[in-house]
Order: C-alpha cells, then sequence, then structure tokens
C-alpha cells in the first residue's frame, strides 16, 4: 500500500505521463519522413523532457502523525514535498526531525491548503476521528485513507 501511495504521489509530482505514441516497432526505428511527423514528433519529445524536468512539489497534510503517519512524513519529505502533519498528540519535534510542519488541528493544516490529505489512524478511531473532521473544507482536495 505504501510504494504504491509513493508511486502515486511521486507521478503527479512529476508531472511525467511517459506515454508513448502508437506505432509499430518499424517507426520507432526509423525518423519520421515528412515535416508534420517531424514536428509531432519534436513536439511530443520536447513536451515530455520539459514535463519531466520541472517536477510539482506538492503540499501534502497527513491526519494522524503516529508511528506511521511519520514513515509517510519522511517519504515524502525526501522526494521535496510539503508535509504538515496533525494529531491529538503534541508531534512537533518528531516532524522537524523528518523536515515535515505540525500543526494542532485539522482545521489548522487545512488553512495551510493541503491538496492531498492523508488518513492515517487506526481502525479502531477512524470513525471517532472522521467524525470530528470539518468535511465540507476536503471538497477540493484528494483524500487518501491508508487502510
Amino acid at each position: 500500500v505504501v510504494a504504491a501511495m509513493v508511486a502515486c504521489l511521486s507521478s503527479m509530482r512529476s508531472a511525467s505521463f511517459h506515454a508513448a505514441p502508437v506505432s509499430s516497432p518499424a517507426h520507432i526505428l526509423s525518423p519520421p519522413k515528412n515535416k508534420r511527423a517531424k514536428a509531432a514528433n519534436l513536439f511530443f519529445e520536447t513536451r515530455v523532457v520539459t514535463m519531466a524536468a520541472a517536477p510539482r512539489k506538492l503540499t501534502i497534510g497527513i491526519i494522524g502523525f503516529g508511528n506511521f503517519g511519520q514513515f509517510l512524513a519522511k517519504t515524502f519529505t525526501q522526494q521535496g514535498h510539503r508535509v504538515i502533519g496533525s494529531s491529538r498528540a503534541d508531534y512537533t519535534a518528531q516532524a522537524q526531525e523528518v523536515g515535515a510542519e505540525f500543526v494542532k488541528s485539522p482545521d489548522e493544516m487545512l488553512d495551510l491548503n493541503p491538496g492531498v490529505v492523508i488518513l492515517s489512524m487506526s481502525i479502531m478511531s477512524f470513525e471517532s476521528v472522521l467524525a470530528r473532521l470539518p468535511l465540507e473544507r476536503f471538497s477540493s482536495k484528494l483524500i487518501v485513507d491508508v487502510l
């Protein structure tokens, strides 16, 4: 699950789609013959290089900053993303150790406008935490549940 989340968020960060034009192996080996095909090929190659060279940095909020939340934060900060943690207990020191920020409430975290919000709490507390969240503020966010 973690590997899939990291891969998904990494692909969002790089915005590199690595899509190849549909063609036969013979076309791949031989250069395009007409000007339109050459221009399309040049545009495609330039676009992929440009997109791969300019990765997008995400702002990721993590609700539930226990061991697993800290692991995710460390992974995402190492990839250059901004991470904001929130939890019932104070994890300010642990957040600083992994290069993340820590705020006291999900409301404060949402004030910092994360594009992605990860729910990282135990299955035992999931329902009660969810009931206390300001769900109306999540309308434009990508929500990821680690369960």
